[in-house]
């Protein structure tokens, strides 16, 4: 998996939005619902195969989103300490997104991306954090600016720059950054896609899911399309 979105509606609001692609044999992830971790409620689909995660928000403004992959395609070599997934809900642990990604143990963990957004009294803090294995790489992302990812997995490093550009391109063209506007993008991609449409269907891996988090106010929506199943969820969780 997969492609990300971030994008900022105002100082303190964003709208996040993942396409998770899987392998056909993987099986459906469980719908959205509000669940509790260490005594936070969390809204959150489960992945049913491994009972983890790749996107999440809480009710201390904490929102992440998962890819597989740091910087470069690698050789899965399990079994590993604890799946991603459940690395993903370990944020929810957390007060802050930096306390997160400086202390989290990655030791023995598949190498992932994760995108980090949280917002604070005084606006939101975005973070990268790339693990590769051995090294975490913690960089901070300007809240104000569209930030767009691809899966090291499924994309080379020239792809995913490509599609970076183009897509964001895209994006800074949209007269209008609505929830709706985005969902659309992440559905149907543009008129002059790129050789890798954001809506992927190969004959190994699928887009198997939509799901965006607009974190606005005092809440956090979240909307959920699963593909395979047709199935759909909108839910929302009051924030601190």
């Amino acid at each position: 998996m997969c492609t990300v979105t971030l994008i900022p509606i105002n100082k303190n609001d964003f709208i996040l939005t993942s396409n998770r692609d899987e392998q056909h044999k993987r099986p459906n992830a469980l719908l959205p619902n509000i669940i509790e971790i260490d005594g936070k409620s969390v809204l959150a689909p489960i992945d049913s195969q491994a009972s983890g995660t790749w996107i999440l928000t809480t009710e201390n403004n904490i929102t992440a989103c998962l890819l597989n992959g740091a910087f470069e395609k690698h050789i899965s070599d399990p079994p590993y300490a604890r799946s991603r997934g459940l690395v993903v809900r370990s944020v929810a642990e957390f007060e802050h997104i930096d306390d997160f990604a400086q202390i989290v143990d990655l030791e023995g963990v598949e190498p992932f991306t994760l995108v980090l957004a949280q917002k604070l009294k005084n606006g939101t803090k975005a973070k990268e954090l790339r693990w590769d294995g051995s090294d975490k790489h913690i960089t901070d992302l300007d809240p104000n600016n569209i930030h767009i990812w691809s899966s090291a997995t499924l994309y080379s490093s020239e792809i995913r720059l490509e599609r970076e550009n183009v897509y964001k391109e895209a994006f800074e063209t949209l007269t209008e950054r609505t929830p709706e506007k985005i969902l659309e993008f992440h559905t149907y991609g543009m008129e002059t896609e790129t050789k890798t449409p954001i809506f992927l269907k190969t004959s190994t891996h699928q887009t198997v899911s939509t799901t965006q988090i607009i974190a606005q106010g005092d809440s956090a929506k979240m909307y959920y399309q699963d593909w395979l199943t047709g199935n759909g969820k909108s839910i929302e969780l009051k924030t601190a």
